[in-house]
């Protein structure tokens, strides 16, 4: 299983969705310590800010990159997060592009699931 969590809608205090979102990969970690990662859209311009690791969040949430990525851009109107919990036959989570979420070549579309991809 894997933790997937998110909103759509811009904050009126973005110190508070910080917050949030924080304390979501914190208690979503239990579905999932593999990997973590999340996908984020600001207003206005649309300015793409996303980030995976191979470490589970409570790890993720502690590191520079977290810091430096989401909390000095905080003020976000879309937000998907993940915790993933790595399936059997769905890719090892050191290989970082087997991670979640997924996005397009130009960033501009980005999902998660949970359960592993079919292969045809």
């Amino acid at each position: 299983m894997c933790g997937i969590f998110g909103f759509i809608g811009r904050s009126k205090n973005p110190k508070i969705t910080y917050d949030l979102v924080q304390n979501l990969f914190l208690k979503t970690e239990i579905r999932g310590t593999d990997a973590t990662g999340f996908y984020a859209l600001q207003p206005g311009d649309g300015t793409i800010i996303l980030d995976k690791e191979p470490v589970k969040s409570s790890d993720y949430v502690k590191r520079d990159m977290w810091t430096r990525i989401f909390a000095e851009n905080n003020d976000v109107d879309e937000f998907i997060g993940h915790c993933r919990q790595t399936s059997v036959g769905g890719g090892p989570e050191k290989v970082n592009k087997n991670n979640h979420p997924h996005w397009s070549d130009d960033r501009r579309v980005a999902m998660t699931h949970n359960g592993k991809n079919s292969r045809v």
